[in-house]
């Protein structure tokens, strides 16, 4: 695009930035960055060594991140930092009061305030939109990654014979899925709004489509659906309005139709078959961990109203139910209360909010942050998240996407 276009809806190729952003020191720290968001979605969930990676990537990270954030001088403090300080104060206020065991407190407090540093750091470092689309482009890269781990460790023929989910050696099945689900999200949005590398993403859907089958997460199915509506809804000219619900129509069809017909997937279909059966008819018999969650969540909901505005400590769903909740919802309401609620919320509001006010002047990235909402609210139903650093990452990249277009768009 040559300066002179004023198009409000074309691509913009990227944000402008200064040349001392492009040193060989800030090129190694963004390179740290893919690294770590790699190796985390390819082993931070595995339950062998093969962990250690996840571990060693976030090292790398944390050391040339902050390498290059103090050699630079660029700090990023604003109030989305200041927000994960308050939450991680409060939260750590509450370890004293939970009635749980101080070890698994303990390790995930210490969880939480990693991901406050690494988030400040990785922010630090992504300045502008060419290094925004590198870290969304990183989750692509780690989804397929470790879509062919699962293949090389379990047997192309295994996967497509087996009777039963994919079992639990690598990790728990339903993060497993979403990883995968972020994987194909992102590539969907590179296809679509920026018509990028069309053929590579396309090839990272079709890797990670089939793994997210086996692993049998329905979140991870609703998480693409809804992706998809989000993007095709919001993206483009009203004019084109018809022609965007066709499109969705057609590609929600198409995952349906995989679903139903491709005996591999028989699993994830069985699944969804239940789930549906029991909204049209509560009698109906639940698979277990259905019947489970249910009742984590009923019995969640009690427990926060004896304390509805502190909640009953950090990791306390693990003393009263003996894991947590399956919702992370639920899950702050019954540890930390209205207060942990709202801290936890308010980046996810403000973001959704802004993407509203630029979406007449920017298209594409205010699709983008509709979709990343409503992959994180469907998420949410089902998996805890307030905790985790890769989750945080990506709430930071949307804050910061709708951030770097408000300023393009007042300069």
């Amino acid at each position: 695009m040559t300066p002179n276009n004023t198009t409000p809806n074309k691509y913009t190729k990227y944000t402008k930035h200064k040349a001392s952003d492009q040193t060989p020191l800030h090129r190694a720290a963004m390179f740290s960055i893919v690294v770590y968001i790699v190796l985390t979605l390819m082993f931070e969930t595995s339950w062998s060594s093969m962990s250690r990676f996840a571990s060693y990537g976030l090292y790398f990270c944390l050391v040339v991140c902050a390498i290059e954030t103090a050699a630079s001088g660029k700090i990023k403090i604003d109030w989305l930092t200041v927000l994960m300080f308050f939450l991680g104060a409060f939260l750590t206020v509450s370890c004293f009061y939970t009635p749980a065991m101080q070890g698994i407190v303990n390790m995930y407090i210490r969880r939480f305030w990693t991901a406050v540093v690494i988030v400040f750091l990785i922010r630090s470092v992504v300045r502008n939109e060419r290094d925004i689309q590198t870290v969304i482009s990183a989750t692509v890269a780690g989804g397929v990654g470790l879509a062919l781990f699962i293949y090389y460790e379990y047997g192309i023929t295994y996967l497509f014979t087996m009777s039963d989910r994919l079992s639990a050696e690598h990790g728990n099945q339903n993060a497993l899925g979403l990883y995968c689900a972020f994987a194909i999200v992102f590539s969907i949005f590179k296809i679509v709004a920026l018509k990028r590398h069309i053929p590579l993403y396309l090839l990272a859907i079709v890797i990670c489509l089939p793994v997210i089958m086996f692993t049998g997460s329905r979140k991870a199915i609703l998480i693409i659906a809804a992706s998809v509506v989000a993007l095709f809804i919001t993206y483009g000219s009203r004019r084109h309005l018809v022609r965007r619900v066709v499109a969705t129509a057609a590609v929600l069809s198409v995952l349906v139709l995989v679903i139903i017909y491709v005996p591999a997937f028989s699993v994830i279909k069985e699944r969804f078959e239940n789930m549906f059966s029991v909204v049209n008819n509560p009698r109906v018999d639940m698979m277990e961990g259905d019947q489970n969650r249910i009742y984590y969540i009923k019995y969640g909901i009690e427990q926060f109203k004896k304390n509805p505005i502190f909640g009953n400590g950090f990791f306390s769903s693990v003393y009263y139910l003996g894991v947590y909740t399956h919702n992370n919802f639920v899950e702050l309401l019954l540890n930390n209360g209205i207060v942990g609620l709202a801290l936890y919320y308010i980046p996810h509001i403000v973001m959704l909010i802004r993407a509203i006010k630029i979406g007449g002047k920017d298209k594409k990235a205010s699709s983008f942050i509709f979709m990343l909402f409503a992959s994180l609210m469907i998420c949410d139903i089902g998996v805890i998240t307030y905790y985790d650093r890769f989750i945080w990452i990506l709430i930071a990249i949307g804050v910061d996407l709708v951030s770097v277009v408000k300023k393009e768009i007042n300069d």
